[in-house]
């Protein structure tokens, strides 16, 4: 019900403020605000995908949980669509979701209603039961302040 009454609303909303702003700043201020959204969106959109990508890796190399910067990416991406989407109510969205400290507050809410589940074996795919793998490896023990450390046998996580 709450997503027929905002696919109901948003259009309602959106058109009352081209109406409103059309009649304060006249038609073209109002077009060249919605091209002006439009291009900042595609920009945060083009940009996006680099800046997650230096993100992930660092977080990969300083052995730190990737789902932070996963979620920051995942709502810029959304906030960058928000802008290219014409009318006010979705720019004015697509901004607040621009701000770090408004994407750290969303991404807390929904990490509090979230369960996280740890995989405990891995299954390779593409393999048949009896097929030899060769290949060369080097184990390297992870720091003992790394999240990504084996737990031990009596720690609450491992228990099924």
């Amino acid at each position: 019900m709450r997503i027929l009454l905002a696919l109901v609303a948003l259009p309602l909303i959106e058109i009352t403020l081209f109406v409103q702003t059309g009649r304060w700043l006249g038609l073209w201020p109002v077009l060249g605000l919605v091209v002006v959204s439009a291009l900042a969106g595609g920009m945060v959109l083009a940009r996006g995908r680099y800046s997650t990508l230096r993100e992930l890796q660092a977080a990969v190399e300083q052995e730190r949980d990737p789902a932070g910067p996963l979620g920051h990416a995942a709502l810029r991406m959304m906030g960058g669509m928000l802008l290219v989407v014409p009318g006010f109510f979705s720019d004015a969205l697509g901004l607040l979701l621009m701000l770090p400290l408004v994407r750290a507050q969303m991404l807390r809410g929904m990490m509090a209603r979230m369960q996280v589940m740890r995989a405990t074996a891995a299954r390779r795919q593409g393999t048949r039961a009896g097929d030899v793998v060769e290949g060369d490896y080097e184990v390297q023990e992870p720091r003992a302040d790394s999240p990504w450390r084996e737990l031990p046998r009596d720690h609450p996580e491992n228990r099924h």
